[in-house]
């Protein structure tokens, strides 16, 4: 999985997931961008006071992309996270080359860095 990859994927989905994802979700998702330090205290307030659904949404995506991949990559983890079923409807799947197959990678975030812990067979 390319960072380049999270940011292309994001991007072909933004239309559908302005229109699909709950406001809960999007509030979660503040908090944990804002966690992962993808965003600041400014950023997510200035958003949190969005009261359409949609608009939240479409603010917190486009915010993301303009972020660049690696923050893409950290929202699109986020998303897996909190709304598998929406990601699943998203096509958001981890994808890998066809010599990566067989192997999982395990992504661990750690202050907005993705640190690669490993390849291992099943």
């Amino acid at each position: 999985m390319s960072f380049d990859s999270a940011e292309k994927q994001l991007h072909s989905v933004r239309k559908d997931f302005v229109d699909r994802v709950s406001k809960s979700v999007v509030d979660d998702l503040l908090d944990g961008l804002l966690q992962q330090k993808v965003i600041n205290n400014h950023e997510m307030e200035t958003v949190k006071v969005i009261p359409e659904r949609a608009e939240k949404a479409r603010e917190v995506i486009d915010m993301v992309l303009r972020k660049g991949a690696v923050s893409c990559l950290i929202m699109k983890t986020l998303l897996v996270e909190l709304d598998p079923f929406l990601c699943t409807t998203l096509v958001l799947k981890w994808s890998f080359s066809q010599t990566l197959q067989n192997r999982h990678l395990k992504l661990t975030i750690q202050e907005t860095q993705v640190v690669l812990l490993g390849f291992y067979r099943q």
